[in-house]
This record gives structure tokens, sequence and C-alpha cells, in this order.
């Protein structure tokens, strides 16, 4: 992977970035009425889980190399984003720190 993706994962967790920018459902928050598929119309205060995050730093719903850094770096016990992401112990610290155990990881192979 690359430096590059290393910038789209800080783009990604800044996108989330306060404990009120996220949201613990898959992709933007089911409560907010935007639709994944048109990321030009989503607000900067449209809460976002860490896929969100994802697919609005990158423009794609596909997997993408900021999805498999972050599945890299996931704690032990969870094999997926999402799972992690939704689970109800975990903290929008626990977020962070999975970014930034990402972008370490990323840096560190460029």
């Amino acid at each position: 992977m690359s430096n590059h993706t290393a910038d789209l994962l800080r783009k990604a967790k800044d996108r989330i970035g306060t404990p009120e920018k996220w949201a613990k459902e898959h992709f933007f928050s089911a409560f907010s009425g935007y639709d994944l598929r048109d990321f030009e119309t989503f607000p900067d205060d449209c809460p976002a889980c860490a896929l969100g995050a994802s697919a609005w730093a990158t423009g794609s719903k596909g997997v993408t190399t900021v999805d498999e850094a972050l599945t890299a770096s996931l704690p032990n016990g969870f094999d997926y984003v999402d799972d992690f992401n939704d689970h109800p112990d975990t903290t929008h610290a626990d977020i962070m720190a999975l970014f930034d155990r990402a972008i370490t990881a990323e840096e560190s192979t460029s």
C-alpha cells in the first residue's frame, strides 16, 4: 500500500474525528437521511461509521486499500470493520486508535 492510503486514512479519520461525527451504524447513520451513493450531498456534520468515513474519503462504495488497512489493524477477535465499529463495547476512542494503527502500518510499509 502507500502513503496515499495513509493520507486517505487520515482524511477518513478526520471525517469522524469527534464523537458527534461518529456513528455505530453501517456507512452513514440511518437517521441522517443521506444516501451513500451521493457523496456530494453529505454535510460535514452527518455522523458516519468507520466504513462510511472510508467510503466518503475514497469516493468509493467498493472495498478499497483504506478498508483493507483498517481490516488488517483490527483488534484480535474481529474480522470485519463494521462488526468492530458496531460492537456495544467499542468507543469513539477505539475507532480513532484503529485508524492510528492503520496509518502507522501504512507509513511503515512506504
